[in-house]
């Protein structure tokens, strides 16, 4: 859903000139950027341009912002103490001596944004690119709820770019899984815990989804050299594959 999603968010900044601003950075070559961008190709490049963009300009944002609206430059500085002090926090963090009034901060910028055309675009380009970080880390934590969430999210945005089937089977799915506490409790209960992805170690934010999961492990297999490609004719031979390449992926894996 991810590539989905970056293609639609190539879609959306087409005719920007963003595609020139790519080449020149030497983020993608003249050959690359149109099938990142508007096919979605390369899920690893495109996430890396797009995460890169959305820093770029979400700092012009705030840099314009800051230089508007000098009134609340002391609580917006006051705003990043507090998330820094939160972020390096090993534990959890329960309360901050900061006199920060953060809705005041957001109301401002809010009513700046809104102020022009041109913000107005490139903010709807920042909040589809923190969908897309929504439902990165919802598969990467596990977070269940984040998921559906975020995918909610996505209605919209694959209706308004064109993307209709992906609007009507996520809408489905959306459909199905919040029948799940009358249809299957048992499951939800499961996936609230985490267990809707795959963890293969015990470090932090590297779960995957369950189909990517399935390409990097059994279908990177079968491409490989010992897998059946050019041999799929050969019913011995596939057989005999199928049988023993869990046992030999464990091996290789391991190692």
């Amino acid at each position: 859903m991810a590539k989905i999603l970056l293609r639609c968010i190539g879609r959306y900044v087409k005719g920007t000139g963003i595609s020139n601003v790519l080449i020149e950075c030497s983020i993608f070559g003249v050959n690359a950027v149109e099938s990142v961008l508007q096919q979605g190709m390369n899920y690893a490049r495109g996430l890396k341009g797009m995460l890169m963009l959305g820093e770029v300009f979400f700092r012009l944002h705030v840099a314009l912002f800051l230089n508007s609206q000098s009134a609340v430059q002391s609580e917006f500085e006051n705003l990043c103490q507090m998330q820094q002090k939160i972020s390096s926090a090993e534990n959890k963090v329960d309360h901050l001596d900061l006199d920060v009034n953060a809705e005041n901060v957001f109301k401002c910028f809010r009513e700046f944004v809104d102020r022009g055309e041109q913000l107005l675009y490139w903010d709807k380009f920042l909040i589809r690119v923190q969908i897309l970080r929504n439902l990165i880390r919802s598969d990467r934590q596990g977070l269940w709820q984040l998921l559906l969430d975020t995918v909610q999210e996505l209605q919209p945005v694959f209706a308004m770019l064109d993307c209709i089937n992906f609007q009507r089977w996520s809408s489905l799915y959306l459909e199905d899984m919040r029948r799940l506490p009358k249809t299957a409790p048992e499951v939800r209960e499961m996936f609230l815990k985490g267990k809707h992805v795959v963890k293969r170690n015990q470090r932090k934010f590297t779960a995957v989804a369950a189909d990517m999961a399935l390409e990097q492990t059994i279908n990177r297999s079968q491409k490989s050299s010992a897998g059946f490609i050019g041999r799929t004719r050969e019913n011995d031979f596939v057989a005999e594959w199928e049988i023993t390449h869990h046992e030999r992926l464990m091996i290789s894996n391991f190692f």
